[in-house]
């Protein structure tokens, strides 16, 4: 049986919960490929525009040229949750 590499990158700003913020659960994070935008899921705007398109062209040249597959998750928080075991019950999920 062959594997494939996956990569989940998340970037999560959780110093503090602020009030009004979202704080993300792995179910509530919008999966990009899900709603055709490509590779980064920005729910909180956090990645201006042309970044996330410049990061979308980068990652969808990575995957055509290697069985590595990337997503970009930026989110304000994640709570108290460990950002490594988030983003490993992200992959998962």
């Amino acid at each position: 049986m062959f594997y494939r590499m996956f990569w989940v990158v998340l970037i999560a700003f959780s110093a503090t919960t602020l009030w009004g913020q979202n704080v993300y659960e792995v179910e509530t994070i919008p999966n990009p490929k899900d709603i055709g935008v490509g590779y980064v899921s920005d729910p909180d705007d956090v990645i201006a525009a042309s970044d996330e398109s410049q990061l979308n062209n980068i990652i969808r040249s990575l995957e055509d040229s290697t069985t590595a597959q990337v997503a970009v998750v930026a989110v304000n928080s994640i709570g108290e949750k460990n950002p490594k075991d988030f983003a490993t019950e992200l992959f998962r999920y």
